[in-house]
């Protein structure tokens, strides 16, 4: 079984691929956190049901610590549940970024 990991705009470029699994970031190198219609991802979910490819939703924690704050921390995961959900993602795989570790202090947890 193969798969890939890619944002959700690039998600086309590799659909014809003889993949089975697909985790798709709501992010990009560039722009960081994107924000996605739910009909965009309705429409995504129906080509890839049609090409029996199993969709997951990949969220980065670290995004979360650095670059949102608390609230809008809150918000964006809701935010893409939603979009598993919409995605009929089979699951959602969080992660953690191990690089620059030692900026995450206790408090940032706690808080979290």
């Amino acid at each position: 079984m193969i798969g890939i990991t890619c944002s959700f705009h690039d998600v086309n470029n590799y659909i014809n691929l003889p993949i089975k699994y697909i985790q798709i970031l709501f992010m990009t190198r560039e722009d960081g956190p994107i924000t996605v219609p739910i009909t965009e991802i309705i429409q995504l979910k129906n080509k890839l049901t049609k090409r029996d490819i199993i969709p997951y939703v990949h969220i980065d924690l670290n995004i979360a610590i650095y670059h949102l704050y608390r609230i809008r921390t809150q918000n964006r995961l809701k935010w893409l549940f939603k979009y598993a959900e919409a995605l009929g993602a089979k699951a959602c795989i969080i992660t953690r970024n191990i690089f620059n570790l030692e900026k995450i202090t206790d408090k940032d947890w706690k808080d979290f």
